[in-house]
Order: structure tokens, then C-alpha cells, then sequence
């Protein structure tokens, strides 16, 4: 069901929609006929704090000096995991130094690469917490007035922290994530 030129386009698809549709189900919130309480959604523009700032501006830095080299290099690095670094620098400093960690203890990295991860790490470890929680457990605290709250991370260490945040301050939570 590939396309034989370009592998990202399905080849006869009919057949292959006839034949996923036996396991693929999808329905609307309308399909349900649930009444569910209206949907508030909130996108708040936030600015990094100072420490965090420094955090992405050095991996960024890291990533600028070696996207090329790491393409070449024939293990450690790669150019996806560099894009995933920069994901999850945006995420929390909590992910992404998890994330270091894990790589600084595979040993595969040069000795310079590995000064400027050993950097990098250091400075998540100074922000103490990320803007994006401050401004979650103000509104959970102030605005949301005991309402039940739905809040979407791309990563799971980023959730778990979210998670004991909230706790330490008396919140109950329920975690879903994808495994």
C-alpha cells in the first residue's frame, strides 16, 4: 500500500481505507451524545525567565555548532536528537536534563561535547522552577476556582513534575499518558 516513488503516500487507497476501517473507530465529541461541560480552552504567551533563557540559548548554541558535524559522526549524536533536545528544552529543564543525563552516561561523546552538555545540564539544575508551572499553578490556584483542569505535555518527565508540583501544594491529580 506504499507508493513505490514516494513512500510517504499510500498506493490504492481505497483498499487500504476498506481495510483499516475495521480496526480504526473515530468519533466526534457530537457522535457521543454526552453531555459534557463546555470546553475552555487557554494559550497564555509566557516569557522565559532568565535561567531559563540561558538554558536554551546554550543548547541552541550546541545545536548551531554541531547539526553538521554529528551527521558525520559514525555514533553518539544525530541530527533527530538534537531537534528532540531543543523539544524538550521547551518543554521543562527538568526533561532536558534528564535527557543529558541519559546521554552523558552512554559515554559516547567527545570530550568537548561532553564539557558543553556537562554545561548544559548544570544550568537546568539552577532554574528552580520553569515559568510555565508558575503560571499553571496560578491558574489552577486562582482562576480555575475548583474546576477539574486538563493540561497537555509532550513529555513524560515534564508531566511528572507538573504532577509532584501539584501535589507538594495539596492538588490531587490523575496522570494519562501514552504508555
Amino acid at each position: 500500500f506504499v507508493h513505490p516513488v514516494n513512500k510517504k503516500l499510500p498506493q490504492n487507497e481505497r483498499a487500504l481505507r476498506q481495510r483499516l476501517s475495521r480496526y480504526m473507530i473515530r468519533n466526534c465529541r457530537l457522535e457521543t451524545h454526552l453531555k459534557l461541560p463546555p470546553r475552555r480552552v487557554l494559550m497564555r504567551r509566557l516569557s522565559a525567565s532568565e535561567e531559563e533563557k540561558k538554558v536554551y540559548e546554550s543548547l541552541t548554541q550546541f545545536i548551531r555548532e554541531s547539526y553538521y558535524m554529528v551527521s558525520r559522526a559514525p555514533q553518539g549524536l544525530n541530527q533527530l536528537t538534537l531537534m528532540l533536545l531543543q523539544k524538550l528544552a521547551t518543554s521543562s529543564p527538568e526533561a532536558l536534563r534528564l535527557s543529558l543525563d541519559g546521554i552523558l552516561k552512554k559515554g559516547e561523546l567527545s570530550g568537548e561535547m561532553e564539557d558543553s552538555f556537562v554545561s548544559i545540564r548544570d544550568s537546568c539544575h539552577k532554574v528552580e522552577k520553569a515559568i510555565k508551572f508558575e503560571e499553571i499553578m496560578r491558574f489552577i490556584t486562582q482562576e480555575a476556582q475548583g474546576d477539574k483542569v486538563i493540561v497537555f505535555t509532550q513529555f513524560r518527565a515534564t508531566q511528572q513534575q507538573l504532577v509532584r508540583l501539584l501535589h507538594k501544594e495539596g492538588i490531587s491529580t490523575a496522570e494519562f499518558h501514552g504508555e
